[in-house]
C-alpha cells in the first residue's frame, strides 16, 4: 500500500513538472518572435508590414478566445490543448522546412505569428480553467499567482535572451529550436498532462446562454469596465517608446531601463497578487486602476529624470497585477465549472477587444499619415487617457457600490449548493 502511493506521488510531482514546462514553451515563443521581428525589420524590404505583426500577435487570440473557450467546455482541456498543440508543431515544421531551404517568406512568418497567437491564447484558457478543477479554493489565488510568474518571468526574460543569441544565430535556427521543443511538450502533455476531473457537462454551450451567464452574473460590469480600460491603453502603451526616445534625445539606454522596469515590475506586481486583501474583488480593481491612473499616466509628463519616469511606471505595472489578478479571481468565483472556458474566452473577447484596434489605427495613422507627434501632444494624450481611467474607475466603484451585485453575492459553487 505504501509503495502504491509512492508510486501515486512521483506520478502526481511529474504531472506537476507541466506547469513549469509552460515556461520554456513561452520563453522559445519570444524568442521566435524578436527574430521574427528583426528578420523583417532588417532583412526584408517590409518594415512597413511590423505594425501588421504586432497585430497579428495579439488580436487573432483575443478574437478566436471565446471560440476557443465554447471548445474547451465542449471537449475538455485535455483534448483542446493537445489538438491546438498538434496545430501548432505542424507550423513549427513547415517554417522549419522552408528555412532548410533559404525559402522563408513574409507570408509564412506572418501566417505561422497569427498561429501562434491563436494556440496561446488557448492555452491560457485552458489552464485558467483547468486550475479549479486541480487545486483547492483556498489555493487557487497563490495557484494563479505562480502560474501568471512563470509565463511572466519567460516574456519577460525572452527578448533579452534572443538579443544575446541574435547575429549568432539565424532565424532558421530559432524555429527548429521551437520545433524540437513543441515536440518534446506535446509528448510530455500525451503522458502527463493533468488530467481535471471532468464530469457530463450540465450546462449549455450555446452563444446565447454564454451571454445570459455573463448578464444575470453582473460580470458583464466588468467586461465593460476592461473595454473602456484596455482600449485606452492600447492608445497610450505605444506612444510610452517614442515618449521617451524624444524626451530622452534618442537615448536607447534609458528606453532600455524604462521597458525593463515595466517588465519586472510587473512580476513583482503578479507576487504581490497573491495575497488576499480584507477588500471585495471590485475594489481592489477599482483603487490599483486609480493609482496606476494617478502615476503611470497623470504624473507621467511631469516627470523629466529617468530614474523618476521608470518609479512611476513601475508603480503602475504593480497595481495593475493586482488588479488583474481580482478580476481574474472574479470570474472564477461566479462562473461555474462546467462553462468556465467559455465565460473565460468571452471575458477575453469583450475586455480586450478593442485594444488592438486601437493600437494598430494609431500605429496606421503615424506610420501612413507620417505624422510626428510632439512631445507636448503625446504629453497630454497620457495626462487626458489618465482622467478618463481615474473618471470610469469612479464611476464604477459607484454602480457596484448602488447595485451591490458584488458586496452581498455568492460563488457559483455556494448557489448551487444552497
Amino acid at each position: 500500500m505504501k509503495k502504491q502511493l509512492n508510486i501515486l506521488n512521483l506520478k502526481y510531482s511529474v504531472q506537476m513538472l507541466w506547469f513549469p514546462c509552460i515556461f520554456g514553451l513561452i520563453l522559445l515563443q519570444g524568442i521566435v518572435s524578436f527574430f521574427i521581428v528583426m528578420h523583417i525589420s532588417l532583412e526584408t524590404d517590409a518594415r512597413n508590414f511590423l505594425p501588421l505583426v504586432s497585430t497579428l500577435a495579439i488580436a487573432p487570440g483575443i478574437y478566436f478566445s471565446f471560440f476557443s473557450g465554447k471548445l474547451i467546455d465542449k471537449l475538455g482541456e485535455r483534448h483542446v490543448v493537445l489538438s491546438f498543440l498538434s496545430i501548432y508543431l505542424i507550423a513549427a515544421f513547415y517554417v522549419t522546412h522552408l528555412g532548410s531551404r533559404s525559402e522563408i517568406t513574409l507570408i509564412a512568418l506572418l501566417a505561422f505569428v497569427f498561429i501562434q497567437s491563436i494556440v496561446s491564447s488557448t492555452l491560457v484558457i485552458a489552464i485558467t480553467s483547468m486550475i479549479p478543477k486541480l487545486f483547492s479554493k483556498g489555493k487557487l489565488r497563490l495557484t494563479y499567482a505562480a502560474y501568471s510568474f512563470i509565463s511572466g518571468s519567460a516574456m519577460t526574460f525572452s527578448p533579452a535572451i534572443a538579443g544575446i543569441f541574435y547575429g549568432s544565430i539565424e532565424l532558421k535556427e530559432t524555429f527548429t529550436t521551437l520545433f524540437l521543443f513543441t515536440l518534446l511538450f506535446l509528448l510530455f502533455t500525451i503522458l502527463y498532462m493533468p488530467k481535471a476531473n471532468n464530469e457530463r457537462k450540465k450546462y449549455s454551450t450555446k452563444l446565447l446562454y454564454y451571454f445570459n451567464e455573463l448578464m444575470t452574473s453582473g460580470l458583464y460590469r466588468l467586461s465593460f469596465y476592461y473595454l473602456v480600460l484596455n482600449t485606452l491603453n492600447g492608445v497610450t502603451i505605444i506612444l510610452i517608446p517614442l515618449y521617451i526616445i524624444k524626451l530622452m534625445n534618442n537615448d536607447h539606454i534609458a528606453l532600455a531601463l524604462v521597458s525593463s522596469a515595466i517588465a519586472f515590475s510587473s512580476l513583482i506586481g503578479i507576487a504581490f497578487s497573491a495575497k488576499s486583501f480584507p477588500v471585495s474583488n471590485h475594489k481592489v480593481i477599482a483603487l490599483t486602476t486609480i493609482a496606476g491612473a494617478i502615476l503611470g499616466r497623470i504624473f507621467l509628463p511631469l516627470a523629466s529624470e529617468v530614474i523618476i519616469i521608470c518609479l512611476l511606471v513601475a508603480f503602475r505595472s504593480i497595481a495593475l497585477e493586482v488588479g488583474n489578478m481580482a478580476n481574474q479571481m472574479e470570474w472564477i468565483e461566479h462562473t461555474n465549472t462546467d462553462n468556465r472556458a467559455g465565460m473565460l474566452g468571452l471575458r477575453r473577447l469583450f475586455g480586450q477587444g478593442l485594444f488592438p484596434i486601437a493600437s494598430l489605427a494609431l500605429s496606421l495613422t503615424l506610420v501612413v499619415g507620417g505624422y510626428d507627434l510632439e512631445l507636448g501632444t503625446i504629453s497630454k494624450i497620457f495626462i487626458v487617457s489618465g482622467v478618463l481611467e481615474l473618471c470610469v474607475s469612479i464611476y464604477f466603484l459607484k454602480v457596484i457600490k448602488d447595485s451591490g451585485t458584488y458586496e452581498a453575492s455568492t460563488s457559483v459553487d455556494e448557489r448551487e449548493a444552497a
